[in-house]
């Protein structure tokens, strides 16, 4: 089967060297030169339209749909393709390939295309090994162990959490287990809350105790954690071991960049299995909590088909750099490959709070809100003649009998279209402000039915801790 498509490769690619020489006035045999001499290059024809005409005439398409297969086929028949500063240039890929001997080239622009550069190379061995799949993995392209390269990076910070039944560390009987990772050289450790829910009391954290919870390193070192600091609302808990020197740390890379269909890989220790690791990719960016009947928590979470089973909670979720983007935090039970992740930036707005206040502080306003889209404007007022003239904001669907928002006049089927501090006004946007301003006053823009403006101001409680 592959020496048949090879063999195809071979004969498409002489097919459209034949097309674009005679195209140009001269014949293939003027451009491909004799073995072990030196050939001056001719100039190709200039005019583009004629140039991909007469390749689209031997079913080659250069275009955004094919450009691996070009590349492969012509790589395959003597041709290496590349485009400037892109992934396929033609340098780059000719000393990637160890080929040097340039015989004669040419810019083709395509439409949308950065310049094409083709360039006809000697026959040779080494051009035959170029264009084996072992090669392609050698340039730009995604290679064998790019799973392992980015786990490696993160895996020496990587720590198993076990709980130990009746807070003796000697005993032997697991009352729990999880993930976690070192974020800070002193020993700071993320996990999630619910990993070490059995020793959060206060009455446990301070008897003086030895600490029931043991940490062990990829390396095989074990340390005794204390808990420093926990939020139940977005179940995250932060540890700290004590050792002489500096411990391997993980890079905190960004959540908000973070696309659907983007590798991911899952480090932990699922089932007591210690240095496991998982991969797939990010189904969702922005899963809401109540969609998972979450009602008490507010985040958003990461969707991933990556294997996350009992014991990787509180273990890192990183991207192919590396770098953390999640912390792994629950499994739908019903089916495989449905996984959630607390977004790192949403963690490190938690890991900011608790440092600054020791606890999270969280808005009260007494509103339920749905952010407005220009795809359901149409809609709207096709239902209610009389919705606000309005291209975004956030719709207020409800507003609690005597809370800060009633009080301060919003109504439901107000429409929130400004608020201080806000370059983007979206319901993240507004609870970062509610939360600057607890127990002060914010100034709201709003936009009623047939068109009328108000400005609010509301005065956010703190909300009561669950």
């Amino acid at each position: 089967m592959i020496r048949s498509l090879w063999r195809a490769s071979r004969s498409a690619v002489a097919s459209l060297k034949r097309t674009v020489a005679s195209d140009i006035g001269a014949s293939p045999t003027e451009h491909a030169g004799s073995k072990g001499q030196g050939v001056s290059a001719s100039p190709f024809y200039e005019n583009t339209r004629s140039v991909v005409n007469a390749a689209q005439s031997r079913s080659f398409l250069l275009g955004s749909s094919s450009v691996a297969v070009l590349a492969a086929s012509c790589v395959a028949g003597g041709w290496v393709l590349g485009y400037r500063d892109g992934l396929l240039h033609g340098p780059n890929l000719l000393q990637q390939s160890s080929l040097h001997r340039l015989v004669s080239q040419a810019a083709v622009s395509v439409r949308g295309w950065q310049p094409w550069r083709v360039a006809q190379l000697e026959h040779n061995p080494a051009l035959e090994a170029a264009a084996s799949p072992a090669s392609w993995v050698k340039g730009p392209f995604l290679g064998p162990h790019f799973i392992a390269d980015a786990a490696a990076k993160a895996a020496p910070a990587v720590v198993n959490i076990m709980v130990q039944v009746g807070g003796d560390p000697l005993s032997g009987r697991c009352g729990g287990s999880g993930s976690g990772c070192i974020i800070a050289p002193d020993g700071t450790i993320l996990t999630n809350a619910h990993v070490v829910a059995g020793v959060l009391s206060e009455q446990q954290r301070h008897a003086g105790q030895a600490s029931p919870i043991l940490v062990t390193l990829q390396d095989g070192r074990t340390f005794q954690a204390h808990v420093k600091s926990f939020d139940r609302v977005s179940d995250l808990a932060v540890l700290e071991i004590k050792d002489s020197g500096p411990l391997p740390v993980v890079s905190l890379g960004s959540s908000q960049h973070l696309r659907v269909g983007e590798w991911i890989v899952a480090l932990g220790s699922p089932l007591h299995l210690s240095n496991s690791v998982t991969a797939g990719i990010v189904s969702c960016v922005d899963r809401k909590a109540v969609e998972l009947g979450l009602l008490g928590a507010s985040s958003e979470y990461i969707q991933t088909d990556a294997a996350i089973n009992r014991g990787n909670s509180g273990g890192p979720l990183i991207n192919l750099a590396g770098e953390v983007v999640g912390i792994s935090s629950m499994k739908a039970i019903a089916a495989d490959g449905v996984s959630f992740a607390i977004p790192i930036d949403t963690a490190k707005d938690v890991l900011r709070q608790l440092r600054e206040h020791g606890r999270v502080l969280r808005p009260y306003a007494g509103i339920r809100m749905l952010q407005l889209t220009q795809s359901m404007l149409p809609q709207l007022r096709a239902q209610d003649p009389a919705f606000p003239s309005v291209d975004c904001g956030i719709i207020v669907s409800e507003v609690a009998p005597g809370s800060p928002a009633e009080k301060a006049g919003l109504m439901s089927g107000d429409v929130i279209t400004g608020f201080a501090d806000a370059e983007e006004v979206t319901t993240a946007n507004l609870i970062k402000v509610l939360t600057k301003h607890i127990h002060k006053e914010l100034t709201v823009d709003v936009k009623r039915r047939w068109g009328i403006s108000k400005k609010l101001k509301i005065i956010a409680s703190e909300a009561t801790a669950l």
